[in-house]
């Protein structure tokens, strides 16, 4: 799982892998947000969290 307050919008990491599921939220959602992305991610699912 990747949490991001920056302006990084590549729906890809570094290796050219896409993610699965993009989580976006506002910053008093962030606890939430995250926790949906690390749920996912224990799923088996490649999932990003951006402000």
């Amino acid at each position: 799982m990747r949490v991001s307050d920056g302006d990084d919008t590549d729906s890809t990491d570094r290796a050219g892998v896409g993610w699965d599921f993009f989580v976006s939220y506002a910053q008093p959602d962030r606890p939430w947000a995250e926790w949906i992305a690390w749920t996912l991610a224990e799923a088996g699912y490649r999932a990003t969290a951006r402000s």
